[in-house]
């Protein structure tokens, strides 16, 4: 009895403590490298997971800093607005009513502009007011560029100042077509909308300033006596002199100024703003459109030319057109594929500053053959790069700025504006001298 008791304990036992399987090394080694192989693939998506979880939660975004304020009449008041995020550059539209107030730049200040953030930014590179396209509108709009000298701090504040003028209240709504230029968050250069003018505005309200009443002194006016009438006088009749005959003028027939026509070669020699010598042979070939345009438009032709590179700096094209009226007077317009479009009016211009030269009229006088336009003593303005909008703006300027050093055959294409195979601060320098002129000649 009792060995069949021992019996059953030691089947208890069995069946309730089972044996496990001592794991093979190579399971062990294949687990952990599989472990390993999981960790390695989630530190490299960390980054790209990290931006697919931000959404589009923008990395610079720009506010007022008061939705409404109130000013008095002959007051100056600050507009004041903070950027968050490392912001390069900042082009503003602003509009407003400038019936009501009215920005000091266009007053006794050199500039409305000053900065909370001491030295962040640079003078603005623009800074301007222009009126409304409709005649009946006192709508007014700034426009503003600013860059940055570093792009490095996440917090910045600046102040715009305007006066009160007349009372009435306006709002302070950005344009459309403003943007802050900066970094993504995996650090790529890019540009940043801002939001609409429904949420991104100010009001002000301008009102009549308290004055305190004063005591105004009661005259009473002393009676001026009526002058006596004078006799009436009897009007001298008038003579009407007799009509004269004015003789029929005889008509001179008025020539036709298409009549006259013949074949033309213009052999054109232009220099190029920041390129004083001939390039590498890289960039010894420049593409330009061209156009000449006869006065009140009676003619017209445009075509692509290529300039070549010459010894003494300048660069060379020729276009032969045919059949082209003789008698007309011409203007001829320039556009270099990084360059703000010129006009030029005459065969030889002249200026001793680059960009001084401008001109109404053209008076360029053609005759059949060959026809030499020195156009070397005056500058084609770099800054328009690709893709052109024919103005040198804020996308211009940040490219260059976010491209320092850049060797790559990209950046240089649209960046290298002194054509010496890098980009970098001599860029800089000719576009912020081109700014001072900004737009297409036309």
């Amino acid at each position: 009895m009792e060995k069949e008791a021992q019996i059953q304990a030691k089947s208890i036992i069995h069946f309730t403590i089972p044996k496990f399987a001592m794991p093979k090394m190579r399971h062990l080694l294949l687990g952990l490298f599989g472990v390993c192989v999981i960790a390695a693939i989630l530190w490299y998506m960390a980054p790209y997971l990290r931006n697919f979880f931000a959404g589009n939660i923008p990395a610079i975004s720009a506010e007022f800093t008061e939705k409404d304020l109130t000013a008095n009449v002959g007051d100056e008041f600050n507009i004041s607005m903070q950027i968050a995020g490392k912001a390069v550059a900042f082009e503003l539209y602003l509009n407003y009513d400038g019936d009501i107030v009215e920005y000091l730049r266009d007053t006794e200040s050199n500039s409305g502009f000053t900065q909370v953030t001491t030295g962040y930014f640079i003078d603005p590179l623009i800074e301007e007011v222009t009126d409304s396209e409709d005649p009946n509108s006192t709508q007014k709009q700034l426009h503003l560029l600013i860059v940055s000298q570093t792009g490095q701090l996440d917090a910045i504040q600046f102040n715009l100042a305007f006066k009160a003028l007349k009372v009435g209240a306006t709002d302070f709504t950005k344009d459309e077509k403003s943007m802050i230029a900066g970094k993504n968050q995996d650090g790529s250069a890019t540009y940043f909308e801002l939001p609409p003018p429904a949420v991104l505005f100010t009001n002000v309200t301008v009102v009549e300033a308290e004055i305190s009443p004063t005591t105004i002194p009661t005259f009473t006016p002393t009676p001026t006596p009526s002058p006596e009438p004078d006799a009436t006088l009897t009007p001298t009749p008038t003579i009407t002199p007799a009509a004269t005959i004015t003789p029929t003028p005889t008509v001179t027939p008025t020539p036709d100024p298409l009549a006259k026509r013949g074949d033309v070669k213009l052999v054109m020699n232009i220099k190029l703003q920041g390129v004083t010598r001939k390039p590498a042979d890289a960039y010894i070939r420049f593409p330009a459109k061209v156009i000449l345009s006869a006065t009140n438009d009676q003619y017209k032709k445009e075509a692509n030319i290529i300039f070549d590179a010459q010894d003494n700096g300048q660069w060379e094209g020729k276009w032969e057109i045919a059949d082209v009226p003789l008698d007309l007077t011409y203007t001829v317009f320039i556009k270099g594929q990084k360059h703000l479009m010129k006009k030029i009016c005459d065969a030889n211009p002249k200026e001793e500053i680059s960009g001084q030269y401008t001109c109404n009229e053209g008076a360029v006088k053609l005759v059949a053959g060959e026809n030499r336009l020195d156009m070397s003593n005056i500058y084609l303005l770099a800054g328009d790069i690709p893709v052109q909008d024919g103005i040198i703006n804020a996308v211009d300027v940040v490219y260059v700025r976010n491209n320092f050093g850049s060797l790559s055959s990209e950046k240089v294409t649209r960046g290298d504006l002194n054509l010496d195979g890098i980009v970098d601060t001599q860029d800089m320098v000719l576009m912020l001298k081109a700014l001072e002129f900004k737009y297409d000649e036309d």
